[in-house]
């Protein structure tokens, strides 16, 4: 990564550091200290930074950093990156999304999003995600129908699961939260 001149002392450090991290990985320990050093605003602007660019391990990077500084506040900034092109990076926005309590709660916007990753996305693993935790948050009649229909009409599998089955469960956490109530 390319580090403008105009950068101080600390954004170049973790600028660098970032650089270095794979995209499976997530913020070490003393890049974390270093982000809360320079404080929220310029570990924002990092982050925006980073979101904006083209490079996917860069996007990832500046989610890591979002998702550290305000999970909450932050949703909005990262829902985008579930429309890249790479599922790893989804399948983490996802991760990250469903997470929240936006996301838990019942955000229209969030959850929305979510359900539609849930129906469209390419990779299963993303949807397998996207079905366990739909299995977790308020239920609704468009949580129930989404789920449903995944059941009975997603059979790729992935690492041994497939979203199918993991809808199949959810609907069963959700009869049981029903049930219990």
């Amino acid at each position: 990564m390319t580090v403008p001149e105009y950068f101080n002392d600390s954004e170049k450090e973790i600028l660098e550091l970032l650089d270095a991290l794979p995209l499976e990985a997530g913020i070490p320990l003393n890049l974390r200290e270093l982000l809360q050093q320079v404080g929220q605003s310029l570990s924002m602007k990092i982050a925006r930074d980073l979101l904006s660019s083209t490079d996917e391990k860069k996007k990832s990077h500046g989610k890591k950093i979002a998702v550290l500084i305000d999970p909450e506040r932050n949703v909005d900034l990262i829902l985008p990156l579930l429309d890249e092109s790479n599922p790893l990076l989804r399948w983490q926005t996802m991760y990250s999304v469903t997470r929240t309590r936006r996301f838990l709660e019942e955000d229209g916007i969030v959850v929305d999003r979510v359900i539609k990753t849930l129906l469209e996305d390419s990779s299963p693993m993303v949807r397998i995600e996207a079905a366990d935790a739909l299995g977790y948050c308020k239920i609704t009649p468009r949580i129930v129908s989404a789920l449903e229909y995944v059941r009975d009409h997603d059979f790729e599998i992935y690492d041994g699961n497939w979203a199918g089955s993991v809808a199949k469960e959810s609907l069963k956490r959700i009869k049981e939260r029903q049930n219990s109530s």
